[in-house]
């Protein structure tokens, strides 16, 4: 029973942490794609 417990644990666990994970790969993507639009911007104002 204690084993069942804990490998449930585990996969929760793992569940929340691939969860965390994928949304911090999406925010990081978003925050690439903004910063390559404001240095797009930048370069078309300076030249």
């Amino acid at each position: 029973m204690q084993i069942a417990a804990a490998r449930q644990q585990e996969a929760s666990a793992i569940a929340a942490s691939n969860t965390w994970v994928k949304q911090l790969a999406e925010i990081r993507q978003d925050f690439e794609s903004t910063l390559l639009y404001i240095t797009k911007a930048t370069e078309s104002t300076v030249i």
